[in-house]
């Protein structure tokens, strides 16, 4: 057995010992995860309780065409800081959108113009016991919104 950090990828489709489902509550022993959003449909991964150094990889492998490619923190005390790039996949533009780790819980990935678009790519990584550091480049069309949100 090797000391280096196993990584898993997990996916939509799982095996059979875990439940296949829209919503997903990642745990710290998938910490240094790619978790791979593959559900046209749309998929939410909740994150566990903060604990320093944890941190996970999210990939849209295939763009959203209903409800969202959705992260959340555990709870209403835990929140995201940092920011993500969004590139217009029609033009050469991008805007950056920032999270302000005072209310915002969640990224979600529409589909269309907050991302959620296969290619997709940004990680989520525990910096203290109330915030979660994200940053990333996620792909949009039409006009960019931000993709963080308070739920």
């Amino acid at each position: 057995f090797s000391s280096r950090r196993r990584h898993t990828r997990l996916q939509g489709d799982w095996s059979s010992d875990v439940c296949s489902s829209d919503l997903r509550t990642l745990t710290p022993d998938e910490s240094g995860s790619l978790v791979l959003f593959d559900q046209a449909a749309g998929m939410t991964f909740n994150l566990p309780a903060p604990q320093v150094g944890l941190w996970y990889e999210f990939a849209v492998k295939v763009t959203i065409t209903s409800n969202s490619a959705k992260v959340l923190t555990d709870a209403a005390t835990s929140f995201l800081v940092g920011g993500i790039g969004l590139q217009n996949s029609g033009a050469t533009t991008g805007q950056f959108f920032a999270a302000n780790g005072t209310s915002h819980r969640s990224v979600n990935g529409n589909g269309s113009t907050t991302g959620g678009i296969i290619g997709d790519r940004y990680r989520v990584t525990c910096i203290s016991s109330t915030l979660w550091q994200v940053d990333g480049i996620m792909n949009q069309t039409g006009t960019a919104a931000t993709p963080f949100a308070t739920s």
